[in-house]
């Protein structure tokens, strides 16, 4: 699993692929990691290093393959759509490797709730494309909303597509 290719320290060649089965468990959203070469601190997840990235047990750092589509899957990055895991972490990370490597932004299946903002940072000539596939992205608070832009006078362009919703219903202001 992937999780378990972040904790593993076995050596690795620059630009190997690796398939993962699952995220945290097979079957949870596996996908390909590429090693690229660069390294940094030992065994970081996607969500902490806030794009489609992650450091295996050694430091050396993987980015995340596409699927043929050219669509980031959100699972593939660990979020899981339970309508119950808090994945603000994760889904921000998903949109900002989609942001910098142009390419849609895909939700699937599930309830996926998230506790604060998700923003959309500016880049220039990017456009950001989300691919709810289905899936519901919730807000866990009145406060947050789904999806914000992050207020620049260089916006970027954003669009929303497939079957699915942004739900805000049934939240209490805190």
């Amino acid at each position: 699993t992937t999780t378990e290719l972040i904790a593993s320290t076995a050596i690795y060649a620059a630009d190997v692929v690796v398939t993962a089965v699952g995220f945290t468990t097979s079957g949870s959203g596996g996908a390909p990691w590429k090693q690229n070469g660069t390294t940094g601190i030992a065994s970081q997840t996607p969500a902490q290093l806030g794009l489609a990235l992650f450091n295996d047990g050694n430091g050396n750092q993987w980015g995340f393959v596409p699927e043929d589509d050219g669509s980031i899957l959100a699972t593939a990055l660990g979020a899981v759509g339970d309508g119950i895991t808090i994945n603000t972490a994760v889904l921000q990370a998903w949109l900002n490797a989609a942001i910098v490597s142009n390419s849609t932004a895909k939700l699937g299946s599930g309830t996926f709730l998230h506790g604060q903002l998700l923003i959309v940072v500016s880049q220039a000539n990017r456009r950001v494309r989300v691919d709810l596939a289905g899936g519901i992205l919730k807000a866990t608070a009145l406060t947050v909303s789904a999806i914000d832009l992050d207020g620049s006078t260089s916006r970027p362009s954003i669009s929303v597509i497939g079957p699915g919703r942004f739900d805000g219903s049934n939240l209490v202001n805190s």
